[in-house]
C-alpha cells in the first residue's frame, strides 16, 4: 500500500509540474526547407499573404519573444519549398515524461500481479526497469516525429490554401486567441 502511495504522490508530482507551464503560449518550432538548398530553423511566429515570419530557435530570441521584443524574421513564399511545424520541446522532457510513466505503469503492474513471498515482486523490478526504458523510448519517438508537413513548392496558390489550417500554430494567433479567452 505504501509503494502505490509513492507512486502516485511521484505522478501527481509530475502532472503538478506540467500543469504550471500551462498558461504560456505554445511555440511550435517550423523547419523551412528554402529553393534554393537551405534548412532554416524557427518559431513559427506569424503566416501573412505571402510571408512566413518566424523567430530564430535560440534561447536568447525566444526569451526576446516571450517578452514582447521579438526579432521577427520573414521567408517569402516564393523560395520555400516545404515547411515542417512541430511542436517545440525539449527532448530530455519528453524522456523524462516517459520513463515516469512507464515507471508508475510498470509499477502498478507488479503491485497488482505479485503475491506476498512469491518471486513476482524480486522480478518485478525487471519489469519496471524494462516498462520505464520502453517509456523513455516511446517519449524519445513521439518528440522526434513532425506534426505536419506543407508542401507548396515556391506557390502562392498553394501556399495560401494551407495557410487557414496551419495558421493555427503560429505564435501571433495563439496569443491573440488567448487574450480572447481572457475577455
Amino acid at each position: 500500500m505504501k509503494t502505490v502511495c509513492l507512486l502516485s504522490i511521484l505522478l501527481l508530482t509530475t502532472l503538478t509540474g506540467t500543469a504550471q507551464r500551462l498558461n504560456r503560449i505554445k511555440l511550435y518550432r517550423v523547419l523551412i526547407n528554402t529553393s534554393g538548398g537551405g534548412l532554416i530553423n524557427g518559431v513559427l511566429y506569424e503566416l501573412t499573404d505571402s510571408t512566413l515570419r518566424y523567430v530564430p530557435n535560440t534561447a536568447n530570441a525566444i526569451a526576446q519573444l516571450r517578452s514582447g521584443q521579438a526579432n521577427v524574421l520573414e521567408i517569402p513564399v516564393h523560395q520555400i519549398e516545404v515547411f515542417f511545424i512541430n511542436r517545440r520541446s525539449h527532448l530530455a522532457r519528453w524522456v523524462l515524461r516517459g520513463f515516469t510513466t512507464g515507471f508508475v505503469v510498470g509499477g502498478l503492474g507488479v503491485l497488482t500481479t505479485s503475491k506476498k513471498g512469491s518471486y513476482g515482486r524480486s522480478l518485478g523490478g525487471v519489469g519496471v526497469a524494462i516498462s520505464s526504458t520502453t517509456g523513455a523510448l516511446l517519449g524519445t519517438v513521439v518528440n522526434l516525429l513532425p506534426r505536419r508537413q506543407v508542401r507548396i513548392d515556391q506557390q502562392l496558390d498553394l501556399y495560401q490554401s494551407a495557410r487557414q489550417s496551419v495558421q493555427k500554430f503560429s505564435y501571433q494567433y495563439r496569443s491573440e486567441s488567448k487574450q480572447d479567452k481572457r475577455r
